[in-house]
């Protein structure tokens, strides 16, 4: 497993990564797919998939549909 990985999933264990047939790994959170490289280019882009996931996390819990 990549270190970016680790990462984020020492962060949020419950979610699961995939790969494309490109090569390129996604996450489910909510019912909503996140992107990522399978090698990111800078610290950022982990920094920006967190914060990616952070925002799909609080999208469905501040919904009431009532």
């Amino acid at each position: 497993m990549k270190s970016h990985v680790r990462q984020i999933k020492s962060q949020f264990p419950d979610i699961e990564f995939y790969r494309t047939k490109g090569d390129h790994m996604y996450t489910l959170v909510n019912g909503r797919k996140i992107y990522m490289s399978s090698t990111p280019s800078d610290r950022r882009s982990v920094l920006n998939i967190i914060s990616s996931i952070k925002r799909a996390k609080k999208l469905n819990t501040n919904c009431d549909f009532t």
